[in-house]
């Protein structure tokens, strides 16, 4: 099985167009966003309601995400809504000018703590214009050891700060252990961002320090149009010398545990 745990929709998809998408690259199940564009709450609702739409018209190959603006005032309430009422399973964040540790966001944390559902984060540099990078380091993401129930992925690697996403990750693995606290909580999401001159390096890193309980397989798509991510990741495994045993965390069960599926 193949779950991509990071897939973004532009708000026109259909579970038709999706479903032939992931059938062309032979994914089983995505993680799939709501669209972005939510700051402050713009379209957020109109947004949650689509993602919702088009998981239960594709049958549970679509995993729903909200996407979150953690400035927003509302984005608590809202995440409240989306699992209630509208079946959401989780929420992608990107700390976009604003901290992660921030009022809003903590309400968010507790939020997600509460519902029982997973976050995932971009970390790393983040693609937009101007100065928005500052709040995605990995290192911002130790805030979420004060609600140990949330499991969450940091996105990207972190790259290019791979190294600090590792030990951020490896931080609270080995937290956890002294507190006795049952479960991962930290995962990796392989999500490109590391260019391919780090990529093997990076992946090869994270298996060597964290182990294959903690790394998710996602290729940072559009939902009817997905990349050729999983073929090259596919050809980097082999060429490392990756056993089926650890593909196989990495491509599905882990996913599973993030998602709290097993």
């Amino acid at each position: 099985m193949i779950i991509d745990v990071h897939v973004h929709a532009r708000g026109k998809e259909t579970a038709k167009e999706v479903i032939a998408a992931l059938d062309g690259k032979g994914v089983d199940r995505a993680v799939v966003f709501a669209p972005s564009g939510n700051r402050v709450g713009a379209k957020v609702r109109e947004h949650i309601d689509f993602i919702a739409r088009l998981a239960k018209e594709a049958g549970g190959r679509v995993i729903p995400f909200a996407f979150i603006d953690c400035s927003y005032s509302q984005a608590a309430a809202e995440v409240e809504r989306a699992v209630t009422e509208k079946g959401i399973k989780g929420v992608k964040i990107i700390p976009d000018r604003w901290p992660a540790w921030g009022e809003e966001a903590l309400r968010v944390y507790a939020k997600a703590e509460e519902l029982g559902i997973p976050i995932l984060f971009h970390t790393g540099i983040l693609w937009s214009w101007g100065d928005t990078s500052r709040f995605c380091r990995p290192c911002e993401f130790e805030i979420m050891m004060e609600y140990p129930k949330v499991r969450f992925a940091m996105a990207h690697i972190g790259w290019p700060w791979t190294d600090e996403c590792l030990a951020v990750a490896g931080k609270i693995m080995y937290m956890r252990r002294g507190r006795k606290h049952d479960g991962p909580q930290a995962f990796v999401d392989l999500t490109p961002g590391t260019p391919p001159i780090y990529r093997e390096d990076a992946i090869h890193k994270a298996l060597t320090y964290l182990g294959d309980d903690l790394i998710l397989y996602g290729s940072d798509s559009v939902a009817g149009r997905l990349n050729d991510v999983l073929a090259r990741d596919k050809e980097l495994f082999a060429k490392m010398g990756l056993p089926a045993a650890t593909q196989e965390k990495i491509f599905s069960k882990n996913a599973l545990a993030w998602l709290g599926e097993k």
